[in-house]
């Protein structure tokens, strides 16, 4: 969804972040020639881009339920040791919802829903997975760790 850029501020590890009008958080890392944002190195240049729209992402990704509980949390998966289930349209049982933690790397995440989703998860993005919608998470490039915890509603 496009969201309006109201503030910056600098994260923990000294990447310029801008706060959305929904309250969610974008990196702005000026990385040519993928992300080109040198403008948010400077004062001037983020006043300049206050108001900007931008895509948030967390915005299309589907929230835990107020009332659910964790049932269980699934062991750290690596590239390797990630179950082909979770690989290709996994779907979670009846009331069973999924949160997909990942602590290293990044993780493609998709929801096979019509028409379809994808997310880039990482240490600041997680992914949640519906009952009864098809899923699936693929290690992106290098190394990866992430663990799946199962939430049951009330």
């Amino acid at each position: 969804m496009r969201r309006v850029i109201q503030s910056f501020q600098l994260d923990r590890y000294q990447e310029w972040t801008a706060t959305l009008e929904c309250g969610h958080i974008l990196l702005m890392r000026h990385n040519p020639p993928y992300q080109d944002c040198a403008w948010v190195k400077s004062a001037q240049g983020r006043a300049q881009h206050l108001g900007d729209i931008q895509e948030c992402i967390s915005c299309e990704m589907p929230s835990l339920p107020q009332n659910t509980f964790l049932v269980e949390k699934s062991k750290i998966y690596t590239r390797n040791t990630l179950p082909a289930e979770f690989c290709s349209k996994y779907e979670p049982k009846k009331e069973i919802w999924v949160k997909v933690v990942v602590t290293l790397g990044l993780a493609q995440f998709f929801i096979h829903t019509d028409p379809p989703k994808g997310f880039v998860l990482g240490a600041m993005a997680f992914g949640v997975m519906c009952p009864g919608v098809a899923h699936s998470i693929k290690p992106a490039m290098g190394d990866i760790n992430l663990c799946l915890e199962f939430y049951k509603s009330e």
